[in-house]
């Protein structure tokens, strides 16, 4: 078990080096849990798991890969695939500090209520902040949205009373309905 474990975090550093995810982690940070997640596509009913996710000790969340994030993870009902909107990184909901996302991930939603969560680091891939990506999340204080976000939907950050600050670069071109309703620190979006 210690062998596989640091083999993961070894091939996990790798993944994070290819893909330009910026990390710096003290020695004792150690890998808590790690496993899959994706988006359920309706019209062939099945689910992609092109997402891995690792949490860590110092309450860092990692999402690499490509596709589509969301909090989805497949459960089987009477022999049925069907989503679950309660993916199996949510177990760590209450203690994640900060979300790390790559730059191969084209959109995320469904991560909100990690009421611990304080900042996110989106590459520059990410094309759409997605329906209630962030909703809930009470203590979150930083973002940055880069150029290549194009849309902001429903509910994004609803909720996020920490945020104080939000700067939507000019990429922008639609933000949904109640997308920072209930921030109430936020003091200036720009």
């Amino acid at each position: 078990m210690k062998h596989t474990k640091r083999l993961l975090a070894v091939l996990l550093t790798l993944v994070l080096l290819c893909t330009g995810v910026p990390f710096a982690f003290a020695e004792d940070v150690t890998i808590i849990d790690s496993g899959t997640c994706g988006e359920w596509i309706e019209e062939s009913r099945s689910f992609s798991d092109s997402i891995h996710w690792t949490f860590y000790s110092d309450g860092t969340m990692t999402f690499s890969g490509s596709g589509s994030l969301r909090g989805i993870y497949p459960i089987s009902i009477n022999g049925e695939t069907q989503p679950s909107y309660a993916a199996s990184w949510t177990t760590h909901k209450n203690s994640i500090h900060s979300i790390v996302v790559s730059d191969m991930i084209s959109d995320i939603g469904d991560l909100g209520g990690c009421i611990e969560l304080q900042s996110v680091s989106i590459q520059s891939n990410i094309t759409t902040i997605g329906r209630d990506a962030f909703q809930g999340c009470i203590s979150l204080v930083e973002i940055t949205i880069p150029n290549s976000v194009m849309s902001i939907d429903d509910y994004a950050f609803y909720g996020c009373r920490s945020l104080t600050n939000v700067e939507i670069p000019d990429s922008v071109m639609s933000i949904g309905h109640c997308a920072f309703r209930n921030c109430s620190s936020l003091e200036c979006i720009t």
